[in-house]
């Protein structure tokens, strides 16, 4: 088991980032999502800050394999028609795009709001905008939109993962988990 990628599998690195982000970004949209329309009061204080302090570490996450995915060697990818290829492009950029786009727009939500960010308050980061209700309306509009176009590519990225695993019969979960099995032919 190497730390960094090959040809047809991904080392610890891209699998240990993967997942985790995946995980993060699950327990993040239902967050998200439970407490948008909880009405103001101490729970909704609560997941409010708790997905504020769950995304400082998203976003960190997120940085890490956005880095890694651009230094990293690529794993290629299981052989399919052209159209899926791009497909599959696409998505992932999509992914990647969303991903990023959220964890800039979640701080700046917050801090346009003049409120500080402070994760499990271990520290905290003050806004550097201070109160701008108009910008702080758009970019609470825009983070949701994002998350809807996430979920969306989520939903395409499970699919397509069953494509490879039920239609081509492709040992895809090999590698994510560490465990490559020979690759189904194509043909």
């Amino acid at each position: 088991m190497t730390l960094t990628d090959t040809p047809t599998s991904y080392g610890l690195i891209s699998r240990f980032n993967h997942w985790f982000v995946a995980l993060l970004v699950l327990v993040m949209l239902g967050i998200g999502l439970y407490f948008a329309d909880l009405p103001k009061g101490d729970q909704k204080t609560f997941w409010f800050q708790m997905h504020m302090a769950i995304g400082a570490l998203t976003a960190v996450f997120v940085v890490l394999r956005v880095l890694w995915r651009a230094v990293s060697r690529r794993t290629q990818p299981f052989p399919q028609a052209r159209l899926f290829q791009v497909t599959t492009d696409i998505v992932h950029g999509i992914l990647m795009l969303a991903l990023v786009l959220m964890v800039i727009t979640g701080p700046l939500t917050v801090w346009t709001k003049g409120v500080a960010i402070a994760p499990f308050g271990l520290f905290s980061i003050a806004s550097p905008t201070g109160e701008m209700p108009n910008l702080h309306e758009i970019l609470e509009q825009a983070h949701m939109v994002i998350a809807y176009v996430l979920m969306g590519a989520l939903a395409l990225h499970i699919l397509g993962m069953f494509k490879h695993l039920v239609f081509d019969r492709q040992a895809l979960m090999g590698r994510m988990v560490g465990n490559p099995k020979p690759e189904a032919s194509a043909e």
